[in-house]
């Protein structure tokens, strides 16, 4: 099985930078802050599948295979086009604007 890296790794550079994404996840995190108390975040991930989002957040700073990762729900068109989502991008989710 080839993975969403490998896909990636197999475009065109040139086409990765200027198209937007056909299909992407919001994905909940728990960073663990400590054994009993973790912290919520949400992201945007473009990725085809949900295991695939969950698994290209990791390369977002500060998240680590601890953390507890949940793809919520597709994002609509909308969504994809207001955050400028790339193929393969990740970005910080707040209700449909990315946090700068």
């Amino acid at each position: 099985m080839v993975t969403t890296a490998e896909r990636l790794q197999r475009r065109d550079p040139v086409q990765m930078v200027t198209e937007l994404t056909k299909c992407a996840w919001l994905v909940e995190i728990h960073l663990m802050i400590s054994e009993r108390e973790s912290d919520t975040r949400f992201f945007a991930v473009g990725a085809q599948e949900a295991r695939d989002a969950e698994e290209a957040i990791l390369r977002y700073p500060g998240i680590v295979q601890d953390d507890k990762r949940n793809a919520r729900r597709r994002l609509s068109h909308v969504e994809i086009a207001s955050l400028k989502l790339r193929v393969g991008g990740v970005r910080p989710y707040s209700g449909g604007r990315s946090e700068n």
